[in-house]
């Protein structure tokens, strides 16, 4: 176990408080932390002790062999060399009552009614200031309170009383000791630290939290004193006809005792205490009635009285005078010394206050002084730059006519060396890419259409043998939902399979013609921190070497491709998927295309570059200004972790947005999983899917209810809608 800075622990005092540099100081022997380990000298270097400045407030817990609870703090005078050099010293200081409660063996007593009938206790070593636990031969009772000091007999002895009520908790020694966790170690407490003289206590304590699981292993007991006993019927019979009284009721209570279980403990007790009080009776019945026959007894009774309570009056009195007095005096003088403490409080404070306002302004006037250079430097540093710019721009002004007579004197020259010396076709020309049209935009798609219904079921029966597990209203709402919009957001918890649903969607578009390969008219692209603009997704036109440079994401040439397939008549699905989405800006990255997104049909387009600009021989100049297919659409995965950028309103009010559920991996029957039965089309939607679809944000008209979004699309509600397949 490791002890570290902060911690509470309950500590011994080794030592009396000892005067150096005029403070009182001490040392303290660790015990026990507060889960009852116990504390070894090795995690206490140098001495296995605890260094303790003792302050006024907590002056009374400093007695040699108190228990305390203290609270740790490194030492700053810790020396590793110097052995006196302790490592930790007392943060704070508390009490041990609420914490743990000490076990005091007593070795007067055998048995715990002894202790209980007397009421007192020798006077221990230890200070006690809360609960505590005694030991009586094989008896363990309490929790006790010691009240106060019985000095009546020739030793001085201590008073003990239950801590709460007349009754106390007792256990066997034995049973104690086995079924009660509890802490016993040994401490050597310094007597005479000069002459080396030492003493080793055994400090035995149970702490505060184990103390419910031990009243449930013990018995309740009285414990009230027999003086206590006497003491109460005492003040209970006023004369002695009521003593007579007593003794009926204790003759007559007797036999009625002996019956009831909850007064037959306290039998024996009453029946010693009854036969006192007849003893009492009958040995001073003949002198009351004697003196109460004699006519001289009663007054000089009474007049014997008056004189005793005049005279305790009078001292009383005298006492009181002079207590009162000591104190009004005592009043006075502090009083005096308080005002003299005020007054040189006030005049240190005055002068204290002079001296700072004088440093004050001092500084102030200084740090003025410094501004004003610092400005008057910034000034004229500015002034320079002004000076050397305006140069600048004169100089490029001046020579701006001579550069632009420059290159368009060199311009047919390099013009010339660019163009080749033979004139071969511009698809030849050296150090200009070559683009064609890849087999499946040429071909196009087939004539062949396949229900709504039967695309669904392939789809789903895809997603099972591919091992992913999707809700199966999540796949019909991410179909209308694509079906609906041309951009879809695809959001949820991680693992849920974002990523692989568009995949998996366009793999079943294929999946009808038997094809093997990745989808060919979809693409996946991950997107980066750091972009900013739509070059990083398009591409940038090469202005030095007057062409069009596509970005290695390849979505320019599937823009071609989805362009050039519509203008042929036919049209397959083109699906581009942008993966995490938001680790980048989209409104920055992606502005150009929601904003050709968001105008009407057939004036869907992205400008790419300036028209006329590219060389004749680039192939990609006839899509300066690139259209839109219809045909296309784009999805994306939403990261809602700490790295991704929030989306804004206005980007989730124009794309339908689908939150990913998490389905059960043990459903309710079989028909309840994904592929577990067929669909039966749009219009049997399950109950619980026919609601608004799972979104981001607030409500608005890109996220409508499933039926909506389907006639929106286009969907047959009786399912006999069809899906156009690649060819």
């Amino acid at each position: 176990m490791e002890v570290n800075v902060g911690d509470w622990i309950i500590a011994a005092v080794a030592q009396d408080p000892f005067p150096s540099g005029g403070n009182l100081f001490c040392t303290l022997v660790p015990i026990c932390d507060l889960s009852g380990a116990l504390l070894t000298e090795e995690q206490f270097p140098n001495r296995g002790l605890i260094w303790w400045r003792v302050i006024d407030s907590v002056r009374e817990h400093a007695v040699r062999r108190n228990l305390v609870k203290i609270q740790l703090a490194y030492a700053p005078a810790y020396d590793e060399k110097d052995r006196s050099k302790d490592f930790f010293q007392v943060e704070r200081v508390e009490p041990l009552a609420g914490t743990a409660m000490p076990i005091l063996p007593l070795d007067e007593y055998q048995d715990s009614e002894t202790l209980i009938r007397r009421g007192t206790i020798p006077a221990v070593a230890q200070r006690i200031g809360g609960p505590i636990l005694l030991v009586t031969g094989d008896e363990v009772t309490g929790p006790w309170k010691i009240e106060g000091e019985d000095v009546s007999g020739l030793r001085k002895r201590w008073l003990v009383r239950p801590a709460s009520g007349d009754r106390v908790w007792r256990w066997s020694w034995s049973l104690f000791e086995k079924k009660i966790p509890f802490v016993r170690r040994s401490a050597k407490i310094i007597l005479d630290f000069h002459w080396n003289k030492f003493e080793k206590v055994t400090y035995q304590l149970v702490l505060n939290e184990v103390l419910p699981k031990a009243y449930a292993l013990g018995e309740q007991v009285d414990a009230i004193p027999d003086r206590e006993i006497l003491g109460r019927l005492g003040r209970a019979l006023a004369n002695p006809s009521h003593r007579r009284q007593l003794l009926r009721f204790f003759d007559e209570a007797m036999p009625r005792v002996r019956e009831m279980p909850d007064l037959s403990d306290y039998l024996p007790r009453v029946q010693q205490i009854a036969g006192e009080l007849r003893h009492y009776e009958e040995a001073l019945r003949p002198l009351l009635d004697a003196l109460t026959r004699s006519e001289e007894f009663l007054p000089l009774l009474e007049r014997r009285i008056d004189e005793l309570a005049q005279a305790h009056i009078q001292e009383r009195r005298k006492e009181l005078e002079a207590r009162v007095h000591a104190e009004i005096q005592e009043l006075i003088a502090r009083r005096e010394r308080l005002e003299d403490e005020l007054r040189q409080m006030r005049e240190a404070f005055e002068d204290e206050r002079r001296r700072l306002r004088a440093q004050l302004e001092q500084e102030r006037a200084e740090h003025l002084r410094i501004l004003r250079e610092k400005e008057r430097e910034i000034q004229e540093r500015e002034q320079e730059a002004a000076r050397q710019l305006q140069a600048a721009v004169q100089a490029l002004t001046e020579r701006q006519q001579e550069l632009i007579a420059q290159y368009l004197a060199l311009a047919p020259l390099l013009e010339s060396s660019r163009r080749p010396a033979s004139q071969e076709a511009p698809e030849q020309v050296s150090g200009v890419g070559e683009f064609s049209l890849p087999p499946f935009v040429v071909q196009g798609v087939t004539d062949a259409e396949v229900p709504e219904e039967r695309f669904l079921e392939a789809w789903t029966e895809a997603c099972r043998e591919a091992g992913y597990l999707y809700a199966e209203g999540d796949l019909i709402h991410f179909h209308i939902a694509v079906k609906s919009e041309r951009m879809t957001l695809i959001a949820g918890a991680s693992g849920t399979g974002k990523s692989t649903l568009p995949r998996l969607y366009a793999q079943a578009l294929h999946g009808f013609l038997g094809e093997d390969r990745a989808p060919e008219r979809y693409l996946a692209i991950p997107v980066r921190p750091g972009w900013t603009d739509i070059r990083e997704l398009l591409g940038y036109f090469n202005v030095l070497e007057r062409r069009f440079e596509p970005s290695p994401t390849g979505l320019f040439e599937l823009l071609v491709c989805a362009y050039e397939e519509e203008q042929r008549g036919q049209s397959g699905v083109y699906l581009v998927h942008l993966d995490e989405l938001n680790l980048s800006q989209v409104e920055h990255y992606f502005a150009e295309v929601l904003a050709a997104l968001q105008n009407p049909e057939g004036q869907q387009r992205l400008r790419c570059f300036s028209p006329g600009r590219s060389r004749p021989d680039d192939p990609f100049a006839p899509y300066a200004e690139l259209p839109l297919a219809r045909a296309l659409r784009f999805t994306g995965t939403v990261n809602t972790d700490e790295i991704g950028k929030p989306l804004s309103l206005r980007l989730l009010d124009r794309v339908n947005v689908l939150e990913l559920q998490v389905p059960s991996l043990l459903p309710a029957t079989a028909e309840s999983a994904v592929g577990g039965r067929p669909l039966q089309g749009v219009e049997s939607l399950p109950p619980h899917l026919s609601g608004q679809l799972p979104a981001m944000g607030p409500p608005s008209a890109g996220r409508a209810s499933p039926r909506n979004v389907g006639e929106r699309a286009g969907a047959d509600p009786t399912g006999a809608c069809s899906v156009r397949l690649p060819a």
